[in-house]
């Protein structure tokens, strides 16, 4: 059985997050064109409801790869500052970055933006030198053991060491596919653009080795659809047996 199958066979852990997906495909379902150089290609509209996605997550959690630029995975400015405190949240997001080999950069744009902790996931692939060098800069580092990112280990820190309850995961594909993996989604949110992007080698929403067979699959709700000019939005929930 393939892992995503066995990961969806089992209820998740209590003690873990509640993990929701924020994602933006292009109608063929990719994250960006085949080059993997992300530019915004969804509305206005799909950028508001990732701001206010983040108003209901106290984490916001990406991969290296997603957060390269000028990009700080903050709250986007005082009218979703004042919307947190309204739910009862902190002011300011805590920042979640997950990169398994470490090509996250100490001198990276989010660590010069020091409203709140940045958290890394890494791994024991990465060298003594370059955990030092992020420590500086890091809130916080939690190191799975080998070359990949154990996400149900680390979910388990980000909860019990900083409290986080509510996760809320902007990509990309790799990361996406991994937490599929460990049965760790529970909600996705989808905007399809009326785009076109192809190319074989493309991100799409779930990377990684996947499952063989579409009886593996995991199973989806669609929980809410709504169509707005050329884009639709989705809501779907990760069926559990």
């Amino acid at each position: 059985m393939d892992a995503m199958a066995r990961a969806s066979s089992h209820p998740k852990d209590s003690r873990l997050p509640y993990v929701f997906l924020n994602v933006a495909t292009s109608a063929d379902g990719k994250l960006a064109p085949a080059n993997r150089n992300f530019v915004p290609f969804s509305s206005g509209r799909d950028q508001e409801l990732l701001m206010t996605l983040r108003t209901e997550a106290d984490a916001v959690m990406s991969g290296a790869g997603t957060v390269r630029g000028k990009i700080d995975l903050g709250t986007g400015g005082a009218k979703y500052q004042k919307l947190r405190i309204k739910k009862g949240l902190a002011e300011y997001n805590l920042r979640v970055v997950a990169t398994g080999s470490g090509s996250l950069r100490p001198d990276a744009y989010i660590f010069q933006q020091t409203f709140s902790p940045v958290l890394v996931l890494t791994t024991s692939l990465v060298s003594k030198t370059y955990l030092r060098a992020i420590e500086k800069v890091a809130g916080g580092i939690h190191i799975s053991k080998g070359s990949k990112i154990n996400f149900t280990e680390a979910l388990l820190w980000l909860s019990g060491t900083w409290n986080i309850r509510r996760l809320l995961c902007e990509g990309g594909g790799e990361i996406n596919g991994a937490l599929f993996d460990e049965n760790l989604v529970d909600d996705i949110y989808l905007t399809v653009a009326p785009v076109i992007f192809g190319g074989r080698t493309a991100p799409t929403l779930a990377d990684g080795e996947g499952v063989s067979r579409v009886a593996d699959s995991i199973k989806l709700k669609l929980r809410r659809l709504r169509r707005i000019e050329g884009e639709l939005f989705l809501k779907y929930s990760v069926i559990r047996k």
